[in-house]
C-alpha cells in the first residue's frame, strides 16, 4: 500500500510540463528552503553531457569507494528501481528509506510547493535529505538533460564535468551543437575549482575554447590537457602531473575509455582539493567498475544476449562500432523509439542489415512514437521488422526465431534496456559480462 501511494505520488509527475525559464530554480530553491538544506554543506561533482554521463559517474564512484572517501552518487534514470539513482559508498538505498523520505516530501508539500515542482526536482530533494541523513560531505551527481535547464543548476559545483556532446534533447537544449554546449556549461560557476571538457566534438570544443578565455579560467580538455591513447589491450592515461599504463575497464567498449578517462581528470583535480586518491585505488576503481544496461551481456537458451541503453544516433553509431570490432552481428535486435526521436538517423546509425528488428512501444504512452511513423522510417531505410506490445510478446518472438550461439541485441531506450534486464533476470538469465 505505501509502495503504490509513493509511486503514484511520484508518477503524477513523470508527464508534468515544468518552465525552464528560471521559474523551475526558483521551485528547487523554494524546495531546499522548505526543508532547510543549506547546499553550502556539500562539495558536489556535478557531470553533465549528451552522452557517457552515468558510466563517468559510475567510474569516478568506483575510485572513490576504492580510495575509501565517503561519497554520494546520484544518477538517471532508473533500470528498474528508484532506489538504484541514490547510492552511498557503493550502497544503494534501501526501500524502506526511499518510501520514508517521498511519503515525507509528500505530507509536507501543499499545493501552491507544486505549482512549477517536476519529477527532476523531487528526485534532487529525495537524494539531498538521504546524503543529509547520513551526512556525506561529497556528492557525485550526474545531471538530467541539460545545464542550465535543469533544477539542479541551483548548484555550485566544486568540480564540473563535461561529457561527449552531441544533438539530443533539442526541443529543451536547443537545435545546435552551440546552444546545447551553451546551455550545458551552465554548470560553471565562480565558485567551481576545476572545469573537465571531456569531449572530442569540435563545434563544442570551440564554444568551451570562448568560454575558457572569456572567464579567464584554464579548462582541462580531454586532447590538450590529458590524453587517453588505446592500446592492444585497455588505454592508458595521461596528464601533465598523472600517468597510467594499460588501464583496462570492466565496462565494454571502446568510448568507455574516454568516460574513464574523464573520471581519472576529475579524480586529479579532487586530489588537488586535499582528498587523498591513490595510484592503486585508481587501478582498481577503473577495473571494478560496474554499471549495468551498458553493453551488458546476457546467457540465454544458448543464445547471448546484448543489452545497452544507446538511446541517439551518436550513442547507437558508437556501439555498432564496438560490437563489430568484436566481431558481434546480432541477428535480432530489440529496439524502442521516444517520441521525438528521428527513428531514420537512429537505424542508420545501427546499421545492421543482416538482422530483424522487433520494435517495442514506450511504456509511456505520451512518449511512443505512432505506428505510422515506425513503419515510414523502417520503408525508407529498406528493413523488416515485427511490433511487439511488450516486452513478454517481444520475448516470444525472440525464442521463436533465435538459433543457439546466435544474438539478440536489445537498444534504443533505457525504459526497454530496464524491462529488458528485469525480465531476464526474473527469468533466471545469466548475466556473462
Amino acid at each position: 500500500m505505501v509502495q503504490h501511494e509513493v509511486h503514484a505520488f511520484l508518477e503524477s509527475f513523470y508527464e508534468k510540463k515544468t518552465p525552464r525559464d528560471g521559474r523551475h530554480l526558483r521551485a528547487m530553491e523554494h524546495l531546499l528552503q522548505l526543508f532547510n538544506i543549506d547546499l553550502e554543506q556539500f562539495k558536489i561533482i556535478q557531470i553533465t553531457g549528451s552522452c557517457g554521463k552515468g558510466s563517468t559517474a559510475a567510474f569516478m564512484a568506483s575510485i572513490l569507494k576504492e580510495a575509501q572517501i565517503s561519497y554520494g552518487l546520484f544518477t538517471g534514470p532508473h533500470l528498474i528501481d528508484y532506489e538504484e539513482r541514490f547510492v552511498i559508498n557503493g550502497e544503494r538505498m534501501e526501500s524502506d528509506d526511499f518510501q520514508r523520505i517521498v511519503l515525507r516530501i509528500k505530507n509536507t508539500l501543499g499545493p501552491r510547493d507544486l505549482q512549477d515542482v517536476g519529477h527532476m526536482h523531487l528526485m534532487i530533494l529525495i537524494a539531498l535529505l538521504w546524503f543529509l541523513e547520513h551526512q556525506i560531505g561529497l556528492i557525485v551527481f550526474e545531471n538530467g538533460a541539460g545545464g542550465a535547464s535543469d533544477p539542479s543548476n541551483v548548484f555550485k559545483p566544486m568540480i564540473a564535468c563535461l561529457t561527449e556532446i552531441t544533438l539530443d534533447h533539442m526541443h529543451l537544449l536547443g537545435d545546435t551543437i552551440e546552444a546545447i554546449t551553451r546551455d550545458k556549461a551552465a554548470i560553471i560557476k565562480r565558485e567551481t575549482a576545476a572545469v573537465i571538457c571531456g569531449m572530442f566534438n569540435e563545434t563544442a570544443r570551440q564554444e568551451l575554447f570562448t568560454l575558457e578565455r572569456e572567464l579567464s579560467r584554464q579548462f582541462a580538455f580531454i586532447g590538450r590537457d590529458f590524453h587517453c591513447v588505446e592500446r592492444e589491450e585497455g588505454f592508458t592515461y595521461k596528464s601533465s602531473h598523472w600517468q597510467f599504463d594499460s588501464l583496462t575497464p570492466s565496462l565494454l567498449g571502446d568510448h568507455q575509455y574516454q568516460n574513464a578517462a574523464n573520471a581519472i581528470r576529475v579524480m586529479e583535480a579532487l586530489s588537488t582539493l586535499g582528498f587523498n586518491v591513490s595510484e592503486e585505488a585508481i587501478i582498481r576503481g577503473i577495473r571494478r567498475t560496474v554499471w549495468p544496461g551498458r553493453l551488458e551481456k546476457f546467457s540465454r537458451r544458448e543464445c547471448a544476449v546484448y543489452l545497452d541503453g544507446a538511446h541517439n544516433p551518436f550513442e547507437l553509431k558508437t556501439l555498432s562500432h564496438n560490437l563489430k570490432t568484436r566481431s558481434i552481428l546480432p541477428q535480432l535486435i530489440m529496439v524502442s523509439f521516444a517520441s521525438r526521436k528521428n527513428i531514420v538517423a537512429m537505424l542508420r546509425a545501427l546499421h545492421f542489415p543482416q538482422a530483424r528488428y522487433i520494435v517495442v512501444p514506450s511504456p509511456f504512452v505520451e512518449r511512443r512514437q505512432s505506428k505510422e511513423a515506425v513503419e515510414a522510417a523502417f520503408h525508407e531505410v529498406n528493413l523488416d521488422y515485427i511490433y511487439a506490445e511488450g516486452v513478454a510478446e517481444a520475448m516470444g518472438v525472440v525464442d521463436s526465431r533465435l538459433r543457439p550461439e546466435e544474438t539478440l541485441l536489445v537498444t534504443g531506450s533505457l525504459y526497454l534496456v530496464g524491462e529488458m534486464r528485469k525480465w531476464l533476470l526474473e527469468a533466471g538469465d545469466e548475466i556473462l559480462e
